[in-house]
C-alpha cells in the first residue's frame, strides 16, 4: 500500500516537470532566392545568438532562419542600431524539433551555426530572404 501511495504522489510531480513540446514551425521556403547579405551580424555564444542591425534600414516583422532548417518568428522586426539576443532553443524546425544549442547539460553535440537568414515581406507584398553575417557559429 505504501508503494502505491508513493507512486500516486510521485507521478503528478513528474508530470509537472515535463515541458510542453514546441509547435512545428514552417518549412523553409526554397522557392524564394536570397537577395543579398545585409550588414547584420549574428554572434553565437554557446546557447544564445546576438543580432546587431548596423544597416541604415529597419527590418520589418519577419522570420529568422538558421541553417535553412530552424526558424523563429520576429514580430518586432529589427530596427536600425538595435541589438537583440535569442536563445537558440527558440528556433524550431517543421517537425517541432529545437536547434541543438549545446551547453553544460547537453546530451548531444551542438549544431553548428553556419547560415542565418531573414525572411520578410516587401511593401509590394513579395516575400524576400536576406542573408545575415554569421560570426563564430561553431562551438568547440
Amino acid at each position: 500500500m505504501n508503494a502505491r501511495r508513493a507512486l500516486a504522489v510521485a507521478l503528478p510531480a513528474l508530470a509537472a516537470c515535463s515541458t510542453t513540446p514546441p509547435q512545428p514551425g514552417p518549412t523553409y521556403p526554397d522557392a524564394i532566392a536570397q537577395l543579398r547579405t545585409l550588414d547584420i551580424q549574428v554572434q553565437r555564444d554557446v546557447r544564445t545568438i546576438t543580432l546587431t542591425n548596423t544597416t541604415a534600414q529597419d527590418l520589418p516583422a519577419g522570420r529568422m532562419w538558421v541553417n535553412k532548417w530552424f526558424s523563429r518568428d520576429m514580430p518586432e522586426g529589427l530596427p536600425v542600431a538595435t541589438t537583440v539576443s535569442f536563445d537558440l532553443g527558440e528556433f524550431v524546425n517543421e517537425f517541432g524539433e529545437r536547434f541543438r544549442a549545446g551547453g553544460f547539460f547537453a546530451i548531444n553535440d551542438p549544431d553548428d551555426l553556419v547560415l542565418a537568414q531573414y525572411q520578410t515581406t516587401t511593401d509590394a507584398g513579395d516575400q524576400v530572404i536576406y542573408g545575415l553575417i554569421v560570426i563564430d557559429g561553431r562551438i568547440e
